[in-house]
């Protein structure tokens, strides 16, 4: 793992999903379960029994190549300090986003995630002082969180909520925010954030789940060529792919068809094996968080 320049801020730009990668934040698999996990979303309601509980092993060696990976190819990664009393740490995607070179800690719907944002304190020289904070009585996580140039895409649905959108207004008034509402698992489709449903890859393209909107997407059919992910995709989080760059993408080996479309295009697919992590309800994406790109 690479060392972080300690007199250097660690944040330094994010504008887009599909910029160079340079530097990010990998959640961390060896507190994993540590202490009882309360079931949080559909996935974990599926996979968390006594017999059918992820292998931490198995995560641990997944997020081993992850971060493994990603050092191969010249991406600084960092990694959250470890927190006692917190069952999982694994999807550093949600407690944080960057916009530009300002972080904003989120403000986490579950109470057993509301204090992972502290692992953080280690990598961001000055915490708390140089990060935002949501406010407590309104929920946004950082999976429903899109920056593409001067647009801040925000998914409404099952954990950030439309009270967000005004919020995000008021803090950067320069960017034009776009609510996208989900639906909700009573509508036959489990879409917990924006990029379980929705994600720009490559240059002016985007997979989409269509299914996953409450009311339609207009603004992104003007910016992006979409390229369609099935339900049966959906559901295996085919959508949350990782960009490297706008010609390199980190996506799960299993996502066959999703890989080969996206080679099709001319974008080097770097397959992974995600599988045992994917149980507990976020893909690679959902393990990142950015905090560097050019």
């Amino acid at each position: 793992m690479l060392p972080s320049d300690k007199q250097t801020s660690p944040i330094q730009f994010i504008n887009s999903e599909t910029g160079t990668l340079r530097r990010v934040v990998i959640g961390r698999a060896d507190t994993f379960l540590q202490c009882p996990a309360p079931i949080i979303n559909e996935r974990q309601k599926q996979h968390y029994s006594d017999d059918r509980m992820p292998d931490k092993a198995l995560v641990q060696k997944e997020y081993d190549t992850l971060v493994n990976t990603l050092v191969n190819h010249n991406v600084e990664v960092l990694q959250p300090a470890a927190l006692e009393g917190v069952p999982d740490q694994l999807m550093a995607r949600d407690i944080a986003f960057v916009v530009q070179d300002q972080l904003v800690i989120t403000n986490m719907s579950h109470p057993s995630r509301q204090t992972e944002h502290l692992g953080l304190r280690g990598i961001v020289h000055g915490y708390p002082d140089n990060a935002l904070f949501v406010p407590d009585d309104i929920d946004i996580e950082g999976g429903d969180i899109i920056v593409d140039g001067e647009c801040i895409f925000v998914g409404l649905g099952q954990r950030s909520t439309p009270r967000s959108v005004a919020w995000l207004e008021q803090q950067f008034p320069d960017f034009t925010i776009v609510p996208l509402p989900l639906v909700r698992p009573a509508d036959g489709a489990d879409v917990l954030h924006l990029d379980c449903t929705f994600l720009p890859v490559g240059e002016h393209h985007a997979l989409i789940f269509h299914d996953g909107f409450a009311d339609g997407y207009d603004e992104l059919k003007k910016r992006y060529t979409l390229l369609p992910v099935t339900r049966e995709e959906q559901q295996e989080l085919a959508t949350n792919v990782l960009s490297l760059s706008q010609e390199k993408v980190l996506s799960r080996r299993n996502a066959t068809r999703i890989n080969t479309l996206l080679t099709g295009l001319g974008i080097e697919v770097v397959p992974i094996d995600f599988n045992e992590a994917l149980k507990t309800g976020g893909s690679v994406r959902c393990a990142s968080m950015p905090l560097w790109r050019e």
